[in-house]
């Protein structure tokens, strides 16, 4: 192959790389122009004008790639060159890398103040990096604030590196010992789970002598595996840990399980004596499953627990029925403004309408009550 061939074909293969900043160069780059025999000038340009993303991490086996590519074809020298090359590369782009994630984490810890904006800018940015950036993230799985963990679990969940040191260390923090950053973890060991992650999954629920199992019961959620649901079960009836009856409700919701053992339990878990959080979570997850049964349940709640009436007017939003209905308008005008003010943003919510007063509300119904949208719970059950 002449001098001019071999130029019109480097042009041809890396024109791509050549026309754009911000692209990704990787020693399978160098190593495809080494076995084409681009001419060393060309791949020094290359290597030394480009205004791209330089991913070599200056070991000896990229060493030996590329001097393996090279053959015979290039002088001792220049691909002694070449070498020092991509190891100032390599470090130029650890040091980036490295930098990236820092800036990421800072702003992770700081996002109470400085909102969620920046952070998505943030954790965008470290994605275009793909995996050449975990391993700077793994660094950060211990640091000292949840906020930062957790923004480590996101962005490993969404860069989705499956490599074992990966699935290990979010595994592993699936028993962190902040709630928000479990919730972090199952949903990265989802993400990056594979075919026998359920499995097990289950088989440690099943040893964890209730013990951490929150982090555990919400990633079988997320794995949306059948199978979780009797063992989840058996933690919302039984287990004596309040953050793993939460996250087992959950994720029976997300499971969208009907069995009917669960749903009763669901059921009775909306008016547990003894956790307000679980109250909500039950009804929450019956609503996921598009279980009625909920409504007179949370109208119970509602009844007993004064400490939660608003969250339980909330709630009801998402149970769109006749009776549900009735119970809102039955608070739009009531003497507490928290009441008031959520069962009024429940039927915004509900409806679609815009009414700002329970005499507006009141009046609405009256022409709209008729509308089969709006059936009861006796003729939904029916319709099943």
């Amino acid at each position: 192959m002449n001098c001019r061939c071999i130029l019109v074909l480097c042009v041809v293969l890396f024109s791509g790389v050549n026309a754009q900043s911000g692209e990704v160069v990787t020693v399978e780059t160098v190593k495809k122009m080494l076995e084409n025999q681009v001419p060393f000038p060309n791949i020094r340009e290359f290597l030394t004008q480009q205004d791209s993303l330089y991913q070599f991490n200056g070991t000896s086996d990229e060493q030996i790639v590329l001097t393996k590519a090279a053959g015979a074809a290039y002088d001792r020298k220049d691909l002694t060159e070449l070498l020092s090359i991509v190891q100032k590369k390599a470090k130029g782009a650890e040091t980036e890398l490295k930098n990236k994630v820092d800036r990421f984490v800072n702003i992770a810890k700081n996002r109470r103040e400085s909102g969620e904006e920046e952070y998505k800018v943030a954790l965008r940015a470290l994605m275009r990096d793909g995996k050449a950036i975990v391993p700077y993230l793994l660094k950060h799985m211990d640091d000292e604030d949840e906020f930062q963990r957790d923004a480590v679990l996101d962005a490993l969940g969404k860069i989705g590196d499956k490599s074992d040191v990966v699935v290990k260390n979010a595994r592993l923090m699936l028993q962190d010992r902040h709630p928000a950053v479990r919730v972090a973890a199952a949903k990265a060991v989802a993400a990056l789970g594979g075919p026998l992650t359920a499995a097990e999954l289950l088989d440690e629920l099943t040893h964890s002598r209730d013990q951490a199992i929150d982090g555990i019961a919400m990633a079988l959620g997320y794995l949306g595996d059948k199978r979780a649901v009797g063992p989840l079960t058996f933690i919302l009836l039984n287990s004596q840990d309040k953050d793993g009856r939460l996250a087992a409700a959950f994720a029976l919701g997300e499971l969208r399980t009907q069995d009917k053992e669960s749903v009763k339990a669901l059921l009775e878990a909306i008016i547990d004596n003894n956790d307000e959080r679980l109250r909500r979570a039950s009804a929450l997850a019956l609503s996921k499953i598009g279980n009625l049964e909920a409504v007179p349940y949370i109208m119970r709640a509602y009844d007993r627990y004064k400490s939660t009436e608003s969250e339980m007017l909330d709630v009801m939003k998402y149970f769109k029925c006749r009776e549900a209905i009735l119970f809102l308008l039955s608070h739009a005008e009531d003497d507490k403004p928290a009441n008031r003010s959520a069962a009024i943003a429940a039927l915004k919510e509900m409806t679609g309408e815009n009414m700002k007063s329970g005499e507006e509300w009141k009046v609405w119904w009256n022409y709209n009550q008729d509308r089969p949208e709006f059936a009861s719970l006796e003729a939904a059950n029916k319709n099943k």
